[in-house]
């Protein structure tokens, strides 16, 4: 397995998935894990009450429409 692999599995934590990253030789560690979070955000509108899911890394203020653009943007980033 090549450093910047991933993978992205479920997690046994309800409306979450987990995400492991093999890191780069010389890293604290070999394999990082990150839990995923799926949450349903309410969407600001003049009109209308909704709501939206998304996603997000646990602890990050940073959320996504869909889990391809949170795995594009850390892949980036």
């Amino acid at each position: 397995m090549e450093p910047g692999n991933f993978i992205v599995r479920a997690s046994t934590r309800e409306n979450c998935m987990a995400l492991s990253v093999k890191l780069a030789p010389g890293a604290h560690v070999e394999i990082d894990h990150y839990i995923i979070e799926k949450l349903v955000v309410p969407v600001k509108s003049s009109t209308v009450a909704s709501s939206a899911k998304v996603v997000r890394l646990e602890g990050s203020p940073l959320t996504f429409r869909s889990l391809p653009l949170l795995i594009e943007h850390y892949c980036v980033n």
